[in-house]
């Protein structure tokens, strides 16, 4: 019994054993494996070609300016962004940002933007300014800029409230001193369409006695030749009748009225109006009653007014 026992762990050890040396010589690497190995460890991963972009600003920071103090930082708990400014240690002025960082100034991000630093002066009257940019949160809304006076007395100037004017953003025009500011007018966001259709056209603001009005000289552009109109109206009446059945118009039709308003050709803008209409649709007369009480909603209506009136918007000169 006990010799039986003594060959049956014999045999088990022995069994080991070679299961012990088959297992070490599949884990064990060969020479060339060894080579391969090392070079994957030691070789450098190729770098892809990366065009140069500028480094965002942090999300947090502090910066200083004369007796000014500007501090961003996240909030606790997740809940957003915030901005502090302090004026020789006294708090005078607090704000926050939804779900995106609170930005200040401008960096150069295209060809266009002008570069904005703490303290610059953007308004052309000599005390140094702040810009503040921030995100209010919800949906298609609402992108904000605030300029601030940084001199003896600290003052709000200027609430941009941009809508879903992403590009919004300042820019040098020419040899004015001052910085316009380009955004765009969402006042006809989902009127008869849907929001990827609606138009928004191009608004230019400058600073001007004491506060941001219509730069009416930039705006003003040259109306549109009888050639491109009969195009266009062309275009409008095909778009038109491929939507069955219609009972609007394409957004082309206000959109082309409102990039002439916007560039001071009202009346050209009406007379396109009644060329360019489709034949075939019905409440002609209330499309322009409506289209033109949308108009008075939008801010910048007052003066987009007295541009088409020619009338000049602002008597100050730099």
């Amino acid at each position: 019994m006990i010799q039986i026992i003594s060959n049956s762990i014999v045999w088990i050890v022995c069994v080991v054993f070679f299961l012990v040396m088959f297992i070490t010589k599949l884990t064990t690497p060969t020479p060339e494996q060894k080579i391969s190995l090392s070079t994957a460890i030691n070789s450098k991963p190729e770098q892809a070609s990366v065009t140069p972009e500028i480094e965002p600003q942090p999300e947090e920071g502090e910066e200083e300016f004369n007796a000014y103090k500007i501090k961003r930082y996240r909030q606790k708990n997740d809940e957003g962004f915030k901005y502090e400014i302090r004026h020789k240690g006294k708090l005078i002025k607090t704000g926050t940002s939804f779900s995106t960082p609170v930005f200040t100034g401008q960096r150069k991000h295209e060809a266009n933007y002008a570069e904005i630093k703490t303290g610059d002066n953007i308004t052309g009257n000599g005390i140094p300014n702040l810009v503040v940019s921030t995100f209010t949160g919800g949906a298609h809304c609402c992108s904000q800029f605030e300029v601030f006076e940084l001199g003896k007395d600290f003052k709000r100037i200027a609430l941009f409230d941009v809508a879903d004017a992403g590009n919004s953003h300042f820019e040098k025009r020419g040899d004015d001193k001052r910085l316009v500011f380009v955004t765009n007018d969402f006042t006809f966001a989902y009127w008869n369409t849907s929001f990827a259709d609606s138009p928004a056209p191009e608004v230019i603001l400058r600073y001007c006695n004491g506060k941001y009005r219509l730069a009416d000289d930039l705006m003003r552009k040259q109306s549109i030749d009888e050639k491109r109109q009969q195009d266009l109206i062309k275009k409008i009446a095909d778009l038109s009748k491929s939507v069955e059945p219609s009972t609007s118009p394409t957004p082309l039709l206000w959109e082309t009225m409102l990039n002439l308003i916007y560039s001071g050709n009202e009346k050209t803008a009406w007379e396109f109006f009644e060329k360019a209409w489709p034949t075939d649709l019905p409440d002609k007369r209330q499309f322009a009653r409506d289209f033109r009480n949308r108009l008075t909603k939008s801010l910048y209506w007052r003066e987009v007014r007295m541009m088409n009136e020619g009338k000049k918007i602002c008597q100050e000169s730099h």
